[in-house]
């Protein structure tokens, strides 16, 4: 899926059109937590400032930013008093909330239905720190989770998959329940 984000700059002489592909993942598929752009550099700085124009003066309103998504526009929302963290790594650049980062590790990347991200059991220690599972239960864990809505895929566009772990899932069910469940099923 191709998506493309475009901002427009103007100065006293010219009005710049800028625009890079990008790869991004949204929870309630609309509020922007993690983007990535590749591209020309100078459109990528120009897209990177665009986003988070006005998060250093404090200011709290949220920010539309659209991209064009195979040829549709859609808009996310950037929540006002966002904190991003920036990375530039191999000519693209990454944005993404303090959710993905090794200290919280609420969103990860990687895995699929069957198949568990390499940051699970991360994520999953930080935060189900009172429930301990063995390493050899981590791809049953993680289908478990997928299945009882504890491990949830966030909407992505571009070559990326994006999760959530959550604290109750469908029914109600905990971590907990599903140890338990585990063990007693074996």
């Amino acid at each position: 899926m191709k998506a493309v984000l475009t901002t427009v700059t103007k100065s006293k002489k010219k009005t710049h059109v800028f625009e890079c592909g990008v790869s991004f993942a949204a929870t309630y598929g609309t509020t922007l937590q993690f983007i990535e752009l590749y591209g020309p550099i100078t459109a990528m700085r120009a897209i990177w400032s665009d986003i988070v124009q006005g998060r250093k003066n404090g200011d709290i309103a949220s920010i539309d930013t659209k991209l064009m998504v195979e040829g549709k526009q859609v808009t996310l929302q950037v929540r006002g008093g966002t904190s991003f963290i920036k990375r530039e790594i191999d000519k693209r650049i990454y944005i993404m909330d303090h959710g993905w980062t090794d200290a919280e590790r609420r969103f990860f990347m990687g895995g699929d239905l069957d198949t568990p991200s390499v940051y699970f059991m991360d994520a999953f220690r930080i935060n189900v720190p009172d429930v301990a599972i063995l390493p050899e239960w981590i791809p049953d864990f993680w289908r478990l989770g997928v299945k009882k809505g504890l491990v949830f895929p966030i909407k992505t566009y571009g070559a990326l998959f994006a999760w959530t772990i959550k604290l109750v899932g469908n029914n109600e069910q905990t971590w907990d329940d599903l140890t338990k469940e585990f063990i007693l099923n074996g």
